[in-house]
């Protein structure tokens, strides 16, 4: 899978977290942190992940209620 599709799916997977580059980089076991932020700034682009402030990164999802 690609770098960006990975970085979407562990947004997704924790959609009441935020998440830095760095935090992003170091999951998905990724040795390059310009190559994950890009892949954020496309996927922001998209509309496919939000940036609450400046270097922090959620999935769109709705976490569940309880």
């Amino acid at each position: 899978d690609s770098l960006r599709g990975r970085t979407l799916s562990l947004l997704n997977s924790k959609p009441e977290e935020r998440f830095s580059a760095a935090r992003i980089t170091e999951a998905l076991g990724a040795d390059h942190k310009p190559s994950v932020a890009a892949a954020l700034s496309g996927l922001l682009a998209d509309h496919l992940i939000a940036r609450p402030k400046k270097g922090e990164y959620q999935s769109l999802k709705k976490h569940p209620t309880a």
